[in-house]
């Protein structure tokens, strides 16, 4: 016969239940509400992307990045050139950049069939200043297409779209013009993505710009552990705490029996 658990079990296991999924409810809480005191805005908690990102790659890292960076990576390729100009991409070894083109958007020629695409990570500041209020918060990269045999600039009918994975919280990405940078419409996907998406007409360098104050890293008070630890702390001995004494209390008696 199967053995019937005793009351007492049951009442064990359903405070357990109780204890572990109230901690895990608290802890969501806390987490929410350190989120936006730290100004990150609505998020969602669980399932808000697959992994952490890797560590962004500069050219030229900021000095608190600067001991673990690892160097960034170019990208290069061929993308065919049919009748009709199929869309296609091509994107950095490491990720961080690619150039899309729809459909169409790369002019035909009768004596062309491939485009040659590159893209190459430089240090923005060697090419021009941030705008003003602002600091790089990616490499600027060069994107370069042209026809495989004759080696020409490519002729667009359609902007192109690029894409630049940012360092920490890039509003805004910005092309190089002259002695300066001109803003293009941006979207930006923060959260586990961080890229800024732009159409461009035209090829060149490119960046990605953060509003001047927003730090590299930030470094967590020890308040925000403590605020965070309470609730679960607590919750924990409600829980546990009874069946703790009751322990205690009988250690007790028995050294005195």
């Amino acid at each position: 016969k199967a053995k019937r658990a005793l009351p007492s079990e049951a009442n064990s296991s359903a405070t357990r239940i109780f204890v572990w999924g109230g901690g895990a409810v608290a802890l969501c809480v806390v987490t929410a509400g350190m989120s936006v005191l730290w100004g990150l805005g609505p998020i969602r908690i669980l399932y808000d992307g697959l992994a952490p990102l890797l560590p962004y790659r500069w050219s030229h890292p900021p000095l608190e990045l600067a001991r673990d960076n690892q160097p960034p990576e170019r990208g290069e390729g061929t993308l065919p050139l049919a009748a009709g100009s199929p869309p296609g991409s091509m994107t950095t070894n490491d990720g961080q950049a690619s150039v899309i083109f729809d459909e169409n958007a790369v002019m035909p020629t009768g004596t062309e069939s491939a485009v040659r695409v590159s893209i190459d990570p430089l240090d923005p500041e060697t090419v021009a200043a941030a705008p003003p209020g602002t600091r790089f918060d990616s490499n600027a990269y060069r994107i370069d297409a042209r026809y495989a045999a004759s080696r020409k600039p490519v002729m667009m009918r359609a902007p192109a779209t690029v894409v630049l994975r940012y360092a920490t919280g890039a509003t805004q990405m910005v092309r190089a013009d002259g002695p300066g940078w001109t803003a293009l419409q941006t979207l930006t996907y923060p959260g586990s993505l961080q890229i800024v998406v732009a159409k461009s007409e035209t090829f060149g360098i490119f960046a990605a710009v953060a509003p001047m104050n927003l730090p590299y890293t930030r470094r967590t008070s020890w308040w925000v552990y403590v605020i965070a630890g309470v609730p679960v702390i607590i919750v924990l001995l409600i829980g546990y705490g009874p069946q703790i004494l009751a322990r205690l209390r009988s250690r007790a008696d028995a050294r005195h029996r």
